[in-house]
């Protein structure tokens, strides 16, 4: 399961599709905060490097963050193996 929220009205928030699996495109100021393999929950902080798209591929979360549009985040995201 994923929880979103927001905490800044700024911040933008839009589901996605990556290779055929459910993602999220963030704009603006946020955090990640995640369910560990212990079950313990883990937080990244604040980057304002650039938009971030996350997605999972299989067990694994991924995460792309550039200066890029959301259109050119999607296409690289797809021709990751």
């Amino acid at each position: 399961d994923v929880i979103l929220k927001k905490v800044a009205p700024e911040t933008k928030i839009e589901a996605v599709t990556v290779d055929g699996q459910p993602g999220y495109w963030l704009e603006g100021a946020h955090f990640f905060s995640y369910l560990d393999r212990a079950g313990d929950m883990q937080s990244e902080q604040v980057r304002l490097a650039g938009n971030v798209l996350l997605w999972e591929r299989g067990t694994r979360t991924l995460r792309l963050e550039a200066d890029i549009s959301k259109e050119e985040a999607l296409r690289i995201a797809a021709s990751l193996d």
